[in-house]
């Protein structure tokens, strides 16, 4: 049944979007205009971060300068997003530095993490984390694991606390209530305590583990081949999907995924249907694929837009759009598809853009 559910779904929006007008999004027929949105694309520049803005609604965008125009040094060595804050983490010259960035705010705060705190000539920093009340650092030296946390304002540095793992971490996560520890080469995922990280329980999980996300609903999920497993916020199981043959979401963990209520927008990568942008939608374990060739034909593909490949992947969920940034041949130039998914699903336009992004948010404008 799960796999009629997805091949039906994909099946559907193959005809519907087979039978929609032109794909130019120039069709003439008028567009609700929706909510006003501001949208944030990232491109990679050598080892920094650039973000670029778009604003506007359904019926049309505009390149804007954004809050962070200004801002320079943003470094791209670990990165991690949750709601509306995102957080950097770079390391030079024996000294690092956390950078949060908050777009519902608009403000932007870093910190220096003190000298004699960690010794970055000798740490390897792994994996970052964050929920709304701290920020955490995981990092390994010496052949020691270690992970340290600070308040996730950046202003109290008496706030840091570290602590010493038994084995060297791969991947952190958090939660409200604990912090998720994946341990490298062990089939252990340990549960933390959120204020003093000490360690209230571990969950064994099998060596084919492909990597651990955050939810907005404060879920941790965990992806396999062959299934997902849904925890809570404290670590309990709330459900393990095992996928049948050919319901596989096939996600591509090369390229962010944009979670919003139950579903994720993402790069599908599945050689018998095709390659291209998908929702999958949690509850009902269904896919649907929104192949590019049913909004466009094949040479406005390639001559029309100059299209290369996809490079990220977004959702505006306040006007239910598909987000959809790709690369032209061109080099150093991209674009931005946005697909209606209400209704009868139809290319609204294409962005073209200076740069290639790498990743995209979507937020309602904000005055």
């Amino acid at each position: 049944m799960k796999t009629y559910q997805l091949l039906l779904g994909l099946l559907i929006l193959m005809f519907i979007g087979g039978c929609s007008e032109g794909g130019t999004g120039e069709s003439g027929e008028p567009v609700d205009a929706g909510v006003p949105v501001s949208y944030y694309l990232t491109e990679a520049s050598g080892s920094d971060i650039v973000f670029n803005g778009l604003q506007g609604d359904k019926s049309q965008t505009k390149s804007v300068p954004t809050f962070l125009s200004g801002i320079t040094d943003l470094p791209n060595t670990l990165t991690h997003k949750r709601a509306n804050r995102w957080l950097s983490f770079g390391q030079t010259d024996c000294q690092a530095t956390l950078t949060l960035i908050d777009f519902a705010d608009q403000t932007t705060n870093q910190l220096e993490i003190p000298v004699g705190f960690v010794d970055f000539c000798e740490a390897e920093i792994i994996s970052i984390a964050q929920n709304s009340t701290h920020i955490f650092v995981a990092y390994q030296q010496n052949g020691s694991g270690f992970i340290f946390s600070i308040s996730n304002d950046l202003s109290a540095t008496q706030a840091l606390e570290k602590v010493t793992l038994d084995q060297v971490p791969e991947q952190i996560l958090a939660s409200e209530q604990r912090v998720f520890v994946k341990i490298k080469e062990q089939d252990e995922l340990q549960l933390l305590n959120l204020n003093d990280l000490d360690l209230r329980s571990s969950i064994q999980i099998t060596p084919d583990s492909k990597k651990l996300l955050e939810t907005p609903k404060d879920n941790i999920i965990i992806l396999y081949d062959n299934q997902h497993v849904v925890l809570s916020g404290t670590g309990v199981e709330i459900n393990r999907t095992l996928y049948q043959a050919g319901s596989q979401p096939n996600f591509d963990l090369n390229m962010p995924l944009g979670f919003f209520n139950d579903k994720v927008a993402y790069h599908r990568t599945d050689g018998q249907l095709g390659n291209g942008p998908a929702l999958y939608d949690f509850p009902s374990k269904t896919v649907v694929l929104f192949l590019l060739t049913n909004f466009m034909s094949e040479q406005d593909l390639d001559v029309k837009y100059d299209f290369s490949k996809i490079t990220a992947i977004g959702m505006d969920s306040d006007n239910g759009l598909l987000l959809i940034g790709y690369q032209k041949k061109e080099a150093g130039k991209g674009g931005l598809f946005r697909i209606s998914t209400q209704g009868k699903p139809k290319l609204l336009d294409n962005n073209d853009l200076g740069f290639v992004p790498k990743d995209i948010w979507s937020f309602p404008k904000t005055e």
